[in-house]
């Protein structure tokens, strides 16, 4: 959804996301419903009961937060699970984004064991002595795939 928007648009929908800790999509909807006015967009994410809240801006609790939300991305790459969730204090819009595409990538390695694991039953089942250079060279390279 967010690859098609012109750069303003997109820079007004991350502004708001770094000001919120919301997902993307979210913050695009909360513009998009309010005629992409930013301060309209955090009224109605208010009453949505996103657990948006006008705050001042403490410059070092800031900094400390965003070292918080940083490491909890990082542990979320490495698979580690977070189990923060929007309006705590570890969690951020980028580690939402993070912990989803981790899942994507964990689906998708487990689809790709499953089909290999296919390949292989099958060339052993209907082929067993025969060479499909294709077939080898592919299972082959994957070999050591679990």
């Amino acid at each position: 959804m967010t690859d098609f928007l012109p750069p303003s648009t997109m820079a007004l929908v991350t502004t708001l996301r770094d000001e919120v800790h919301l997902p993307l999509k979210l913050c695009h909807r909360a513009l998009a419903l309010n005629n992409f006015e930013k301060e309209r967009a955090i009224e109605w994410l208010r009453k949505l009961g996103t657990g948006v809240e006008p705050k001042t801006i403490d410059y070092k609790e800031r900094a400390e937060r965003l070292e918080v939300q940083l490491a909890a991305c990082g542990a979320a790459a490495l698979g580690y699970a977070a189990e923060a969730k929007p309006g705590d204090y570890g969690w951020s819009a980028s580690l939402g984004d993070v912990t989803g595409l981790y899942a994507d990538r964990k689906r998708l390695h487990d689809q790709f064991v499953q089909a290999l694991n296919y390949l292989r039953e099958a060339k052993a089942k209907f082929c067993p002595n025969t060479t499909n250079s294709h077939v080898d060279d592919f299972l082959i390279k994957h070999k050591d795939v679990v």
